[in-house]
């Protein structure tokens, strides 16, 4: 018998993509697995969906929260239940390729690390992207965890725009269970923070002695437009300065101002998607969006952080776009808006 893997699969609102997700788990070719559905109380047939593949599947079981709490607070749920020596967290509207336990458990058992990351491919329906994982070291160890893994997770230096070079989120990587277990780590609410996973991260590697790394693609994210962060969420902009907030606190104890730095560029990240949604989706009434742009411009978090980042070493077109909301320039911000679609 080989060592269990656990994956925790939590379930809402998904009955599209359920199947697809859970006929990719109990393919692996790894034999030594259990899945742990969480269903988050969805209100679609989500929920009786799981119960029939657990009905016909020894390997699967199923827990029915009583109350929606969201993503974070769902895998806490699924953490809770867990049996394995290795943890893995799958989102139910993506799936894997059937060789992702296998490739993980033998990079972990060859390397002794705590942790392997792999990487993805973004699923858009009518096309598939690959990752870039060549920049990737093979191993991190001591302080490289930190200032080279974590770093690029927080947030891209200030010449680089796009996307933080390492991915946050929680189904890169599988897990020691013992790491998790003995740290007893959990998941904050996504509601509350705008983010989980990043904060699960950031307790994660002060726990951890080794990174592993998978150069290849493993995981498949589907975008189906309905994401965190295509949804308007009114209160995103008072989320982003929370989560902020709580970023500071949480890093301080590396004493680092490169990751100060980092932290700051992920607030200015979040800042330009609470622009741009202002731009796009704000329908409320008796509220333009011009008003609330000017509200998040002028705010003191905004000004103080922009003031203290480098803008003039940022590529072009953020630059634009962070020096016009320091200065206030809505009429032109609304314009570089529109302009990247």
């Amino acid at each position: 018998m080989g060592k269990l893997v656990s994956i925790i699969v939590p379930v809402y609102n998904v009955e599209k993509y359920l199947d697809r997700c859970i006929e990719s788990l109990i393919g692996q070719t790894y034999p030594e697995i259990e899945i742990i559905l969480v269903d988050d109380k969805s209100p679609d047939s989500s929920g009786a969906m799981c119960d029939k593949w657990a009905e016909g599947h020894a390997g699967i079981s199923v827990v029915h929260k009583e109350v929606n709490e969201g993503l974070g607070l769902a895998r806490n749920t699924g953490l809770e239940h867990v049996k394995g020596d290795y943890i893995l967290f799958v989102d139910s509207d993506d799936y894997v390729e059937k060789d992702l336990c296998r490739k993980a458990v033998d990079r972990l058992e060859e390397s002794g690390a705590d942790i392997c990351y792999f990487g993805h491919k973004k699923d858009y329906g009518d096309h598939i992207t690959e990752s870039d994982l060549s920049f990737l070291k093979k191993e991190y160890t001591g302080d490289k965890i930190i200032t080279d893994f974590l770093s690029n997770t927080l947030g891209q230096a200030e010449n680089e725009s796009g996307a933080p070079r390492i991915g946050m989120s929680a189904w890169r990587i599988l897990y020691r269970a013992e790491v998790i277990k003995e740290n007893n780590l959990r998941f904050c609410s996504e509601r509350e923070y705008l983010n989980e996973d990043l904060f699960f991260r950031i307790k994660l590697v002060q726990c951890i002695s080794k990174v592993a790394v998978i150069h290849e693609n493993l995981y498949y994210y589907c975008y189906n437009g309905a994401s965190l962060t295509t949804r308007y969420r009114k209160d995103r902009f008072e989320a982003s300065k929370r989560m902020y907030e709580k970023l500071c606190e949480e890093t301080a104890v590396f004493d680092s101002d490169e990751i100060r730095r980092r932290c700051e560029r992920a607030f200015m990240n979040n800042l330009m998607v609470c622009v741009r949604q202002e731009v796009k989706f704000s329908r409320e009434p008796g509220v333009s969006a011009g008003e609330r742009l000017r509200e998040i411009c002028s705010d003191e978090v905004v000004q103080k952080v922009l003031a203290s980042y480098p803008l003039g070493k940022l590529p072009v077109q953020p630059r634009m776009f962070y020096r016009s909301v320091k200065s206030g320039r809505i009429a032109f911000l609304k314009i570089l808006v529109k302009l990247k679609g």
